[in-house]
């Protein structure tokens, strides 16, 4: 028999009843019977809540919307109002609206010294929960894993105070690089402003973007330098690397970025945008080697594109790859690989769909949903819907430099603000109508 004695959270080797306890509070919080004719907390009782929203500011308040993931909260059986939503999030936060938060609260603390014991009962042992930990004071605006969680706005921000240490290091990293040549920066600089911007990331995909030919830098540099420099302090912080202008072109862009202004749309995010949730928006696309095309009928249009056009308007190609789907009929060979056609498609047709999301949304700001427009674009090529996700980890320069222009574009205003993108993969044999769209030979017309 295994006792483990000291394990980390969450590891694989955390006992399988690690957890039962807090599920039992969990349990016992959300379904305690007439919670408000529980005794009050001595914590809870110390709860202060902030002043009343004007009616001004509530008429502003961002709702969230219902769909199959997220069906909202069921009405309590009882005549018990409080049994509606008392959310326990991670032992660490409640949440309700202001009615009922206090009540919230108290059912929290009390269920947790149901479980664990109560204060009074062993003075000796500390307490279930820390008072000199607790927060007295209700916020509308919490910081939560670095990031600020605003449930007036349902806005998950990037704070300004880690927005200026980022600038800050980018700073020092300009001054080393404008040094006499041959100085560069240190290894250690690099991946402290790497690192940061992975945080920052998500909610702000544009940072990624603008330091992604730095990290291929940082990675080539590394693994030239074999197993034993990298555990040394010394090389991470002496090995220099002189960063190449168009890279520190990106970065000046991205240092431009890192204003006070809390809310700049390029370092927040709707929450309603960071979790799974139903499609607002469905478009199917497809390419083959006469063209593509692509429809949805969600915000109704079709279009198509034959190959010649698009080698007129400079189609990056290749001369060695010319792939086609097996169920596909033969047709004259084209020099342009059929990844790169079904990676194009999509981008024109995000790029038709969020322009007039934007132009709609410019002439009524009530025409986008509260949580966002989610848009989920249907293909038949696995490759292309990968780079979609992941194109900024290639280092093929025609996918990395059309990544890069895919995420710039959704890393513009209003993309950033109120558009999340995902991919879902159908079989070719089920994309039949936007086939129709990129073969000319089965639909003329």
């Amino acid at each position: 028999m295994v006792i483990p004695v000291g394990t980390i959270f969450g590891a694989r080797n955390s006992p399988s009843f690690y957890m039962e306890a807090g599920e039992a509070r969990a349990h016992l919080t959300m379904h305690v019977p007439q919670a408000s004719s529980l005794p009050m907390e001595d914590l809870a009782a110390s709860v202060q809540l902030p002043p009343l929203p004007t009616p001004a500011e509530a008429a502003l308040f961002a709702q969230a919307l219902r769909d199959s993931q997220h069906p909202g909260i069921a009405h309590a059986t009882s005549d018990d109002p409080e049994r509606r939503l008392p959310s326990f999030v991670d032992d660490s936060c409640s949440a309700h609206c202001r009615t009922y938060i206090r009540t919230c609260i108290n059912t929290s603390v009390w269920a947790a010294r149901q479980v664990f014991g109560f204060p009074i009962e062993d003075p000796h042992r500390p307490p279930c929960i820390n008072p000199t930990k607790w927060i007295a004071l209700v916020a509308t605006v919490v910081k939560f894993l670095g990031f600020l969680v605003d449930t007036r706005r349902m806005l998950v921000v990037w704070p300004t105070d880690k927005r200026d240490k980022l600038g800050r290091l980018l700073d020092l990293l300009f001054i080393e690089q404008s040094a006499p040549r041959g100085c560069g920066s240190s290894t250690k600089l690099l991946t402290r402003i790497l690192g940061l911007l992975c945080h920052g990331a998500f909610v702000a995909p544009l940072g990624v973007l603008q330091t992604l030919r730095m990290q291929f830098i940082l990675n080539d540099v590394v693994s030239k330098a074999g197993r034993a420099p990298q555990r040394l302090r010394r090389w991470w912080n002496m090995r220099k690397i002189i960063i190449p202008l168009p890279i520190l072109s990106d970065l000046h862009a991205l240092r431009s970025t890192l204003d006070n202004n809390l809310y700049n749309p390029r370092w927040c995010r709707l929450i309603g945008l960071l979790i799974p949730g139903d499609p607002t928006i469905t478009v199917r696309t497809d390419a083959s080697t006469n063209g593509m095309g692509g429809w949805s009928a969600d915000l109704p249009h079709m279009w198509r594109l034959s190959i010649s056009d698009l080698v007129a308007c400079s189609l990056p190609v290749f001369s060695r790859n010319n792939v086609h789907n097996y169920f596909e009929q033969t047709v004259e060979a084209r020099p342009v690989h059929i990844n790169i056609l079904e990676f194009v498609a999509i981008i024109v047709n995000l790029w038709f769909i969020i322009r007039n999301l934007a132009q709609q949304h410019s002439t009524d700001p009530q025409s986008s949903p509260p949580g966002g427009h989610r848009i989920l674009a249907l293909a038949d090529n696995t490759s292309a819907l990968s780079w979609l996700q992941h194109a900024t980890r290639s280092r093929r320069p025609v996918v990395r430099r059309m990544a890069h222009f895919l995420t710039a574009f959704l890393s513009s205003p209003f993309p950033a603000q109120f558009v999340r993108i995902q991919g879902q993969h159908l079989a070719g044999k089920l994309n039949v109508d936007a086939d129709l769209l990129s073969r000319f030979e089965l639909a003329p017309s």
